[in-house]
């Protein structure tokens, strides 16, 4: 049997700060967040090369506007907003909690997804010879 498996993340993320705690449910379709998760992933990393340079109110708010637009890839909007408020608004103490979880587990994921595309085309564009 030829069996196809989508490329689908569920998890439970729990943040915990002095006895409170949030929870939030993790629920992808990875080949569905794919493109908009690299282009926010991209888009992170600008702004964390920007804030090097130096940390003016415009570089800040666009790193904590890209912080915002990754999670709300891998989160959604809503708990995107409840982590945001959880956090007082510490965009950069946010991500440094929240990294490892999106390294370990959301971004392998991705990557898989890429790779595997990426074969597909490759014996997609083999056939059409």
């Amino acid at each position: 049997m030829y069996q196809i498996k989508r490329n689908h993340v569920t998890e439970e993320l729990q943040v915990e700060d002095n006895g409170k705690t949030l929870d939030l449910h993790v629920d992808l379709n990875v080949d569905a967040i794919m493109q908009r998760y690299v282009a926010a992933a991209r888009s992170l990393a600008e702004a964390q090369k920007e804030i090097r340079k130096g940390s003016d109110e415009d570089r800040v708010q666009k790193l904590g506007a890209s912080i915002v637009e990754l999670f709300g890839v891998i989160f959604g909007q809503e708990q995107t907003k409840q982590l945001v408020e959880f956090y007082s608004g510490a965009y950069t103490e946010m991500l440094a909690d929240v990294a490892p979880f999106v390294n370990d587990v959301v971004a392998p994921k991705i990557n898989e997804a890429q790779k595997r595309i990426m074969a597909q085309y490759g014996n997609a564009k083999r056939l059409g010879k």
